[in-house]
């Protein structure tokens, strides 16, 4: 009888959030007619469709360091969303690094990288691989993870599309945590 449809979107630039109370206004006064109910609705969803899609039709990359709560995370995304990973999730706090990864329009990731076993590091893998897709989780072969899908040590190079990791430890097993931990390299512009 009641229908609940979670959506978690981007934030709206001025242009589309004032488009988007136009839709609304529309809709609800232009109710009876027909024709422009369908035009309005169509208009809602195609507006909508675009805001949560607006990460892959940005010709911008970046790289954004999130300080967490406890712990961080850092997320590289090339432009046009053609490559998407996510360098540890931080302890997991209200769930922060899903939330804004879906707050950026991001639903997909081609590699999570977890450095080491420390909850400040991977406290939210679980939750964050439950509501958003990941293609590939690569940990070190000495602290992998239960859901770890490839283990890398030092010299190994992985490609993603357009961007290249060079993991630079580590190159035995240590018997601390942190020693073990994965240090990665890479250029991205040619920093």
């Amino acid at each position: 009888k009641i229908m609940y449809l979670p959506l978690r979107l981007p934030p709206f630039c001025f242009f589309a959030l004032v488009f988007y109370y136009l839709l609304i206004y529309l809709i609800i006064t232009h109710y009876k007619r027909p024709t422009y109910r369908l035009l309005g609705l169509a208009c809602l969803c195609l507006l909508i469709f675009t805001v949560s899609n607006s990460a892959k039709f940005s010709s911008y990359g970046e790289v954004i360091y999130l300080d967490l709560y406890e712990g961080e995370a850092i997320l590289i995304k090339t432009p046009y969303q053609n490559s998407t990973i996510l360098i540890d999730t931080g302890i997991g706090k209200n769930n922060e690094v899903t939330k804004f990864l879906l707050q950026k329009g991001i639903k997909k990731l081609d590699i999570l990288f977890l450095t080491h076993n420390h909850e400040d590091h991977i406290g939210e893998a679980s939750y964050l691989l439950s509501h958003i897709n990941v293609k590939e989780v690569i940990t070190s072969p000495y602290l992998a993870p239960a859901f770890a899908t490839k283990q890398v040590k030092k010299g190994d190079v992985i490609k993603c599309k357009d961007l290249e990791f060079l993991i630079l430890n580590p190159s035995l097993n240590n018997q601390d945590i942190n020693d073990n931990s994965l240090v990665i390299y890479t250029k991205i512009n040619n920093r």
